[in-house]
């Protein structure tokens, strides 16, 4: 099944679901392009600024992070560059080959992570995620998403 599909209502439902920084440029170009690149349409996005964001976060007893990174599915939650080359998993060659960079020790890759999100609101990056077509744009995840996954927490 591709992206390209006509009608949502056959793609898988979401399996995973990925809390962004919605007011960094570069946090909405990455989603834009990693929404291009999945092999499947069942990844959600979702703002971690948005009302539904702040209740996820609020409920899972995390703190609002604008710096990291979440990867979120029914058993496990991960972050930083960990959530990076999982995601990388499920799109298109060549990218899910990024998903063997994780033999690089946890630390290292964090400690590059940590660098560009220092950095990353001074790069020129648009606020707005590019244009989407409209199958694609299903995938942004906001308050009143009608494909919320069932085993989402969200009060």
């Amino acid at each position: 099944m591709k992206l390209t599909r006509s009608d949502p209502a056959n793609w898988p439902l979401i399996r995973q679901v990925v809390v962004f920084d919605g007011d960094c440029g570069m946090c909405n170009q990455f989603v834009g392009w990693a929404i291009r690149w999945l092999r499947q349409p069942d990844t959600g996005f979702l703002p971690s600024q948005s009302e539904a964001g702040q209740r996820w976060l609020s409920a899972n007893h995390r703190e609002p992070e604008p710096t990291t990174l979440l990867l979120v599915r029914p058993d496990e939650i991960y972050e930083r560059s960990d959530a990076v080359l999982e995601l990388c998993a499920g799109m298109r060659a060549p990218v899910r080959w990024m998903h063997g960079l994780r033999w690089i020790p946890r630390s290292v890759r964090n400690l590059l992570y940590r660098g560009v999100a220092r950095v990353r609101r001074a790069l020129p990056f648009r606020k707005q995620i590019c244009q989407l077509d409209g199958d694609r744009q299903r995938l942004l995840l906001d308050n009143s998403s009608a494909n919320w996954p069932q085993w989402w927490r969200n009060p």
